[in-house]
């Protein structure tokens, strides 16, 4: 089962990175229209450049990254094999430890609880956790200085 999960997940990022390949044109005319978007694309670029396929590994761990970070990877020509390799490394922990969560979870719930509620109530908990510590760091960004 794992390697069936592991060539969808792998296959599912190629074609995000050929979205981006594809609609290079449109997508940075609509990106130039939008200073703040254009600044994400190229400061996601220089990463790409400069970190190589540790970037991409590191962009499967960020919320919307997967998408986003595949989109980028297309649009600014990022080579394919290097794509493929760190999408593939990024996969298989992902997978590794998601299975493992669950095969441990599972152990591990009592039977009164209804599986299903499980993952979205922790999905619920990590999202509102990341608003939480999102907040903080603007407040503190925000605060004068003493």
């Amino acid at each position: 089962m794992a390697p069936i999960l592991l060539t969808s997940a792998v296959l599912g990022d190629l074609g995000v990175f050929w979205m981006g390949r594809r609609s290079r044109g449109r997508a940075l005319a609509w990106l130039s229209r939008d200073a703040r978007r254009r600044s994400a694309l190229e400061w996601t670029t220089r990463r790409m450049q400069r970190y190589g396929v540790p970037s991409v590994i590191a962009m499967r761990f960020v919320p919307t990254g997967r998408g986003t970070g595949g989109l980028a990877a297309g649009i600014s020509g990022f080579p394919v094999r290097k794509y493929l390799a760190g999408a593939g490394i990024a996969e298989a922990v992902f997978l590794s430890y998601t299975i493992g969560f669950g095969y441990l979870g599972g152990r591990a719930l009592p039977d009164g609880i209804p599986p299903l509620l499980v993952g979205p109530a922790l999905s619920l908990l990590m999202a509102s956790a990341v608003v939480l510590a999102q907040q903080a760091i603007r407040r503190r960004a925000n605060r004068p200085a003493s």
